[in-house]
């Protein structure tokens, strides 16, 4: 009987605790939670800034994005332009290289036919044509010239050779006539004569280019003489007979 009452007094002083205590920790847990909401809050209030912060840094990564796609996009429409440009430009250096190494040996051609034609034609006028034939020479033979700079050599020479073939000049000079010197009055017909008037006028000489000297056209004195007038443009144009030819210079008339 005693037993029964300690045993139940017992337990009423456990359940006694455990009311006392149960307040408290309610009271600690429902702190904790408040911390934990609290601290919840904070996290979902951080993140959110976060989160539109993140949101703002996409939107502007987007757009930098599209910018730089457009730029590559240019870019990538600029390297096959300048690509083909270059490949163009690539062929042309091929075409230009074939194109040199057959201009190079027709411009030597070219000029060594143009120095014989000179040697053939032995003139007392002949000084301005092989200084112009030594220039062209000169470049043709130096070996840093381009083909562009000797192909412009020997097209100078050609046509100062050519307008020369097709003008008619008057000097005064000094040639060697009959052994001697005489100063005499010059006509140059193109590539076709060389006359000599002597300075009284009655005198007359022919160029002969087979015994490269002048010899005597006396009977042609008078039409050199105005042919010379009309050179000097001191005279109307007419027709005028002049010694041209081996017949012609043989007979001197």
């Amino acid at each position: 009987m005693w037993r029964v009452g300690v045993i139940g007094l017992g337990w009423v002083l456990v359940g006694a605790q455990l009311l006392w205590a149960q307040p408290s920790r309610v009271q600690q847990t429902a702190l904790q939670a408040a911390r934990l909401r609290k601290q919840a809050q904070q996290i979902l209030s951080s993140w959110q800034e976060n989160k539109a912060e993140l949101l703002a840094k996409q939107a502007s990564f987007t757009q930098q994005r599209r910018v730089l796609a457009a730029q590559l996009k240019r870019l990538k429409g600029y390297l096959s332009a300048e690509q083909a440009k270059i490949a163009a430009l690539e062929a042309q250096l091929a075409q230009l290289e074939e194109l040199k190494q057959k201009l190079e040996p027709l411009v030597f051609d070219k000029a060594q036919e143009l120095k014989q034609l000179l040697e053939e034609c032995p003139s007392p006028a002949a000084g301005a044509s092989q200084g112009r034939l030594r220039a062209m020479m000169q470049t043709l033979n130096d070996y840093d010239a381009s083909v562009v700079d000797k192909t412009r050599a020997l097209l100078v020479a050609l046509e100062a050779e050519a307008r020369q073939g097709i003008v008619a000049r008057a000097t005064e000079a000094e040639v060697s006539i009959e052994g001697r010197p005489r100063q005499v009055q010059l006509l140059v017909v193109g590539r076709v004569g060389v006359f000599a008037l002597g300075m009284g006028g009655s005198r007359a000489w022919v160029w002969d280019k087979a015994k490269a000297k002048f010899v005597p056209a006396d009977g042609y004195a008078g039409s050199i003489k105005r042919a010379i007038e009309m050179a000097a443009r001191r005279r109307v144009v007419e027709l005028v007979e002049l010694p041209i030819g081996p017949a012609a210079v043989e007979g001197g008339k």
